[in-house]
């Protein structure tokens, strides 16, 4: 299942999953580089950065606004 860091607040990260479940953890707890909108899978209470799914989803997203504002 794949997870998104949704949002950081007060040391807090919260990730949804795909099938809109929702977690926190302490974002200390998260790999170094790891930032809002990052995609990635949990393992064992672990948050695994994907990059490639990142950029993916970036891109789709960045798509959907250029053809918005188009």
């Amino acid at each position: 299942m794949l997870w998104n860091i949704d949002r950081i607040e007060d040391g807090i990260a919260v990730l949804l999953s795909e099938e809109g479940k929702s977690r926190t953890m302490p974002a200390a707890s998260l790999p170094a580089g790891a930032r809002e909108g990052d995609w990635g899978r949990l393992v064992d209470g672990i948050f695994l950065p994907d990059a490639i799914e990142t950029e993916k989803r970036r891109r789709r997203i960045r798509g959907l606004l250029e053809d918005l504002l188009n």
